[in-house]
């Protein structure tokens, strides 16, 4: 129902409710909600923008296993945007990726 919110898919786009059921799915350890919730905090939507929130759920959800998860925060330290530049970090997070079985860790992996 958060993600209806998000992009107004059948009920009125609403980004601050879909914050409010992400932030309840979160503290309970849904790992696709911290993500979720990671990328509203990232870029600003239905929150104020907060990199340093954003990479602590980015974290909670990667530990759970969520892919995206991984991967954006690989991208966050191979970048150094919103985290120091760590690119063993980086690699080490699109690794744990690939081994969950998806291809897209892959190709980041090419660039490293």
């Amino acid at each position: 129902l958060a993600v209806r919110f998000e992009r107004g898919e059948g009920v009125p786009q609403d980004a601050a409710q879909s914050v409010e059921m992400y932030s309840q799915a979160a503290a309970k350890g849904h790992a696709a909600a911290l993500y979720n919730l990671a990328q509203c905090y990232d870029q600003g939507e239905g929150v104020e923008k907060d990199k340093a929130r954003a990479l602590d759920l980015f974290q909670r959800a990667s530990v759970a296993g969520h892919v995206p998860a991984l991967l954006n925060l690989g991208l966050i330290y191979y970048h150094g945007e919103g985290a120091p530049q760590d690119r063993a970090k980086a690699v080490e997070l699109f690794q744990r990726g690939a081994d969950l079985g998806n291809r897209v860790p892959f190709f980041n992996l090419a660039f490293c």
